[in-house]
């Protein structure tokens, strides 16, 4: 997660409050943004003698700048009440909502292959090695064995972050606008979380982004959000009712093994309407 996105969370440009599902003991927690949402050499790839390069970091880093100033802009655009002036800037929020999307772990996770890339492999393996000839020792240590699979799996993800947008996908998002989502000062304040995009109305079916009735949000600070709607172009703008807020904050929960807010309180409310869901189910 940019840190540069994680400080538009915070009430000091700082401190995150973070509840995650996966800690031992669950709880609200106080985290600096450097070392929240981290994800240990998540970009990186890694030789088969252990050493590893950085270049999807580095190019994610130039990007970020560039999306936080394109982000920047187009909130005081939509603060302004006319978005005619930034048009030009919807490129870098697409190619920034796009990202935010299939970057984090819990995406790629979720990706089909991902849990079984192993077997895969030493399949494909098997079948070259009887249509071709036996591996070389070297071969062999670069594609048998766990620590093999788990390295080349690591490294087709960081390839296929460094790929362009497909032209597929790229298709799809020039059918739909992307709305800037403003909320008012009195009204409970978004929230992040781990898989930044969720669905609302369709929370079990991200990537239908056409069917009529999806959803998807992506929170960007404490008080404004992207909303993608299908069907159309351009920049936009919106404001969001209370109910709209909360229910993207508790898509965030449902969607997310984590989430973060600007103060304890915000992520607690979170918090409080889910344990009542689970109790009254």
């Amino acid at each position: 997660m940019p840190e540069m996105i994680l400080r538009r969370f915070t009430s000091n440009g700082a401190d995150l409050y973070i509840y995650s599902k996966r800690d031992k003991e669950p709880g609200i927690r106080r985290s600096k943004t450097n070392n929240a949402f981290v994800v240990g050499h998540g970009y990186s790839k890694t030789d088969k003698h252990g050493v590893k390069t950085a270049e999807q970091e580095e190019r994610f880093s130039g990007s970020e700048g560039r999306w936080s100033a394109a982000l920047d802009a187009v909130v005081a655009a939509a603060k302004s009440g006319s978005m005619s002036g930034a048009q030009a800037l919807r490129d870098d929020v697409v190619e920034f909502f796009y990202y935010q999307w299939i970057r984090t772990p819990e995406f790629i996770q979720g990706i089909d292959g991902y849990e079984n890339f192993a077997p895969l492999l030493e399949r494909y393996v098997k079948e070259w090695i009887e249509e071709f000839r036996p591996l070389t020792g070297d071969e062999a240590k670069s594609l048998v064995g766990p620590e093999a699979a788990s390295r080349l799996r690591q490294n087709t993800i960081v390839d296929s972050l460094a790929s362009p947008m497909s032209p597929e996908v790229a298709a799809v998002l020039r059918t739909c606008r992307f709305d800037i989502v403003l909320i008012g000062d009195d009204q409970e304040p978004f929230v992040i979380g781990s898989q930044p995009v969720v669905t609302v109305s369709r929370p079990t079916s991200v990537l239908l982004i056409t069917r009529p009735g999806a959803d998807l949000w992506l929170p960007i600070a404490s008080r404004a959000a992207i909303k993608m709607v299908p069907r159309s172009s351009g920049l936009g703008i919106q404001t969001a009712t209370e109910r709209q807020v909360r229910d993207v904050n508790d898509a965030m929960f449902a969607q997310c093994d984590a989430i973060g807010g600007e103060s304890h309180e915000v992520v607690e409310s979170v918090l409080v309407r889910a344990n009542a869901r689970f109790a009254s189910a």
